[in-house]
């Protein structure tokens, strides 16, 4: 599946503008290689076993945002699924 477009995640006047202003084409952008990326800011090690259908596997990855004034922690579930070699990445804001 493409990368989403994450114009289509919000309406808020202000995520927009801010999405407008990223340099990515989101048609040439590779899903796999995005997914391999974020899983590696989670610590997730890249020989991690194929996927088995229904199977979930969960991750944490912590982040600092950066915010007018200074950074904040925010932390993400990271859910991948999917099987065989094709992957499904979810991520999930949560509480803090």
């Amino acid at each position: 599946m493409p990368v989403p477009d994450l114009k289509t995640l919000t309406n808020d006047k202000d995520e927009l503008e801010w999405i407008e202003a990223l340099p990515f084409q989101y048609d040439r952008l590779d899903a796999a290689v995005i997914i391999t990326a974020m899983l590696k800011l989670a610590d997730v090690k890249n020989d991690r076993p194929r996927l088995i259908p229904g199977l979930k596997r969960n991750y944490a990855l912590n982040a600092r945002l950066v915010q007018e004034g200074g950074t904040s922690y925010c932390p993400f579930r990271l859910t991948l699924s999917g099987f065989g070699s094709t992957e499904r990445l979810g991520i999930l804001r949560e509480e803090f």
